[in-house]
């Protein structure tokens, strides 16, 4: 039987065969999840299975994300009928040590971002993928500055932020 062209795995440390590479995924959270992929797989294949991890942790809405590397500086999300390898770097194609760099990190590494903002967060049917959805907005305002805002609708921001990270304060 033939190996899925995409698994899950733990960590990074067993020795991988069938030319099968490591990759990583970032999510918003700053947690990765690390894949054992086919190099010819397609990427659509790979987010499936980042869908079927986050669905295990309770994400019900995972098609409101998608898949994105950066290039220059920039988030671009993925075409998810191109194979894997067109996003690798040359050292991941060729590399001896199953897509590795010398400290054990997969050399292609993806980040699942928000591809589809909702106009009402009620849409977001639970609490996984509003916690993401948040961070993704967070990230959006913070380093990117992508809100055309007043100081009195920034210290707004800044409050509902407060509030989101830490709670109601009694």
């Amino acid at each position: 039987m033939r190996p899925r062209a995409v698994s899950p795995v733990a960590r990074c440390a067993e020795p991988l065969c069938d030319g099968r590479r490591y990759v990583a995924v970032q999510l918003l959270t700053r947690q990765k999840l690390y894949f054992s992929v086919d190099p010819k797989c397609r990427l659509t294949e790979l987010f499936t299975c980042v869908a079927e991890q986050m669905c295990l942790q309770g994400m019900q809405d995972p098609d409101l994300f998608g898949l994105a590397v950066v290039l220059d500086g920039e988030y671009v999300f993925v075409d998810p009928e191109n194979k894997i390898g067109k996003y690798a770097p040359k050292a991941w194609k060729a590399s001896q040590t199953d897509g590795l760099d010398s400290s054990r990190e997969p050399l292609l590494q993806f980040s699942l971002r928000v591809k589809f903002y909702v106009e009402c967060h009620f849409l977001l049917r639970d609490p996984v993928s509003r916690h993401h959805y948040y961070l993704q907005l967070r990230e959006n305002v913070l380093v990117h500055r992508q809100s055309a805002c007043s100081q009195e609708g920034w210290l707004l921001l800044a409050g509902w932020a407060l509030q989101a990270d830490m709670g109601n304060y009694p």
